[in-house]
């Protein structure tokens, strides 16, 4: 069985946004192109979260850019592939 998304109209200004403002297109049709998009600026997180502190990570321009597209690529990544939810045991209630 092929997995074939489908365009998703809340992601399109997403995408556009991204586009306009730091010049990257991301494809919503490739799962794997998301996940190494979201890997790369994961990592850069990281290592600018690693080599100014948190304080100073959060004055860097890079590190808003990371930031932005990673999340928007989960963000994708979630509407194209759901992750698979816990389920509960019948009869138990989460109180």
């Amino acid at each position: 069985m092929t997995f074939r998304p489908t365009a998703n109209p809340t992601s399109t200004p997403l995408l556009a946004l991204i586009e306009q403002r730091f010049g990257l297109r991301l494809s919503p049709h490739s799962v794997e192109h998301l996940r190494q998009v979201r890997e790369h600026y994961l990592e850069k997180r990281r290592f600018l979260l690693w080599e100014h502190g948190e304080a100073g990570a959060l004055a860097q321009e890079d590190y808003a850019k990371a930031v932005l597209i990673s999340e928007a690529a989960r963000i994708m990544l979630r509407e194209i592939k759901p992750w698979p939810r816990r389920k509960q045991k019948r009869g138990t209630s989460s109180q």
